[in-house]
């Protein structure tokens, strides 16, 4: 047997991840109140009774009630099939609502309660000097996360030099292509930044990105090779291998492929940059 939801129910927000905690949340009260702005802007004035359906066959028949102590109701011919629908959709809307309400009203005693953003505040700042937070607001997660020191991979000696606008170098023009995307987005990246892969070792992908939204991490790999053989044969190993280590495509893991003749297109690089704001 289902219980029904309570917030006694709802597991502590230090349990949780930010997403799930607050940003899920929020975006999904935020969708429950666009709901409720759609109903109430129908009309629905004048409308009395409540709609009674028969099933004969395989045809409805609608009937109105409208005085006390009716069971039966008038039978509303298809020409007047409208009140049929402006009925059924009036009751539709407030079921709807009294229970969007109700959901809305439990994430934001959820929110209340469990704002661990709003509990660190409030510490005492000797205590906030030494306690870690389970959560972060968007911007100091960022700081954090671009605070974090590493050692990428050297330039060779005399190798021609690419330039990001924001000064990153870079192997190649289509990569200043795509950091130049990402930093147009407001989108934090790190170049070549080390990670550990299944199958591989240590790997420095073309840029680590960081979806704010879910505070989450992305790779963004660039294979700009792929008319060479061998370099084709190596870059569909190395996305197989990406996939072993929770790196999937279409999830947390971008690829961009180019060939001589196929340059990478700037509009496919904006697309693929969009989705880490998703």
């Amino acid at each position: 047997m289902k219980k029904n939801l309570t917030i006694n129910h709802l597991p502590p927000c230090e349990l949780l991840t930010p997403d799930l905690s607050v940003n899920a949340l929020m975006e999904q009260r935020s969708k429950m109140n666009v709901a409720l702005e759609r109903i109430a802007s129908r009309q629905r004035d004048g409308l009395k009774g409540h709609l009674r359906v028969k099933t004969r066959g395989n045809t409805f028949h609608y009937y109105r009630i409208e005085n006390v102590g009716d069971t039966q109701g008038v039978y509303i011919q298809r020409k007047n099939l409208s009140i049929a629908k402006a009925l059924a959709q009036r009751d539709y809307d407030l079921r709807l609502t009294e229970m969007l309400n109700r959901k809305i009203a439990l994430i934001d005693e959820y929110l209340n309660r469990y704002d661990e953003e709003r509990l660190f505040d409030s510490l005492h700042p000797g205590r906030k000097a030494i306690v870690e937070p389970a959560l972060y607001s968007d911007d100091d997660f960022v700081k954090r996360w671009l605070s974090v020191e590493y050692k990428g991979l050297p330039f060779e000696e005399n190798s021609t030099e690419h330039y990001s606008s924001m000064g990153v170098r870079v192997r190649s023009k289509s990569e200043v292509l795509i950091a130049d995307a990402l930093t147009s987005l407001n989108i934090p990246f790190k170049y070549e930044c080390p990670q550990k892969i299944k199958g591989i070792g240590v790997v420095y992908p073309d840029f680590t990105c960081l979806n704010v939204k879910r505070h989450q991490e992305y790779i963004w790999e660039h294979f700009g090779l792929m008319d060479q053989e061998d370099y084709a044969r190596r870059a569909v190993d190395k996305v197989n291998q990406y996939s072993a280590s929770g790196f999937c495509l279409g999830e947390n893991f971008i690829a961009t492929f180019e060939t001589t003749q196929r340059p990478l297109n700037t509009k496919y690089i904006q697309f693929c940059a969009k989705k880490l704001l998703l």
